[in-house]
């Protein structure tokens, strides 16, 4: 969902509320990547790319790239490359390419990845377009606290670069130690994802209106951490009121009620792990997002 008045790239919201499904992940090299286990250079992967993009273009939804993720990096070293990469999910419903930065990057790599970024998008500015970045970073949601060594590097390596680029922040999984705490002791997820932003801003001077927010939604892989429907109302009232870039959330597909887990992983990937109902998430979103509108 994308808030406030980030320039449009290639397609980001139609209006103040927008729906663009990122499509994640891809990984590994520029130039051979994979999603998961599929690689679609192999031939029975081969229509991969072209019936998903075919998908979004029939239900009008125009998507986000997202590469890297918890598993694997993504590494790419010059814009000719990153090119490459691009012209293979470009269409007219194309709204952007994010960095999910979580694992396997150095310093080096991060420099070639946002220089590669940085060129394109100059090169793509010359052609009449813009390509949208953002940097999807962990973060910490206690005052005092922002993003983690490898996000710090990606973020300075990023400016250095001169790119133009949103920080998408995950506000989950904090950690009572790194959390804004609630009555009950536990992190109160809707306070600790606007110190988060706050922090931000405040330690990197990027505007509030560069900043988007992605809250895990449900139970968390942190035990204890649970964000209901009314933390997610909290956080999209307060990201509209201060136009912040985005919101989205982890994931689409856990908008479904599910038993609570009492053991690791606490969080699973088919439902929230609470009794709220199919799709309540989803409109408790666009309920506080449409709001006064």
């Amino acid at each position: 969902m994308e808030l406030g008045s980030y320039p449009k790239t290639c397609g980001t919201s139609r209006s103040f509320v927008g729906t663009d499904p990122t499509w994640a992940f891809a990984s590994g090299s520029c130039s051979a990547e994979k999603w998961g286990w599929i690689d679609p250079q192999q031939s029975q992967y081969s229509n991969f790319v072209s019936y998903n993009i075919q998908q979004f273009q029939q239900h009008d939804l125009e998507y986000i790239i997202s590469t890297g993720g918890l598993n694997a990096p993504f590494i790419c070293d010059s814009a000719g490359h990153l090119q490459q990469f691009l012209s293979r999910y470009d269409s007219p419903n194309f709204a952007g390419l994010d960095f999910d930065i979580e694992k396997g990057y150095d310093q080096n790599s991060l420099h070639q990845l946002m220089q590669a970024a940085a060129q394109t998008q100059k090169n793509w500015a010359q052609q009449g377009k813009t390509l949208r970045v953002s940097l999807t970073l962990a973060s910490s949601g206690k005052p005092g606290y922002s993003v983690n060594e490898m996000g710090d590097t990606a973020i300075k390596e990023a400016q250095a670069a001169g790119l133009n680029f949103v920080v998408n922040l995950m506000t989950m999984d904090f950690g009572n130690s790194r959390c804004v705490l609630g009555d009950s002791g536990q992190c109160d997820m809707a306070q600790s994802s606007i110190a988060a932003a706050r922090e931000l801003n405040s330690k990197y001077a990027i505007p509030l209106s560069r900043i988007a927010l992605t809250p895990m939604i449900g139970q968390n892989d942190t035990q204890g951490e649970i964000t209901s429907t009314q933390d997610i109302q909290t956080i999209t009232q307060w990201a509209k009121t201060h136009e912040l870039a985005g919101l989205h959330f982890w994931s689409f597909d856990r908008d479904t009620p599910s038993a609570a887990t009492t053991s690791a992983p606490f969080a699973i990937p088919t439902g929230s792990g609470t009794n709220e109902p199919a799709l309540g998430y989803t409109q408790a979103f666009l309920s506080a997002l449409e709001a006064n509108q």
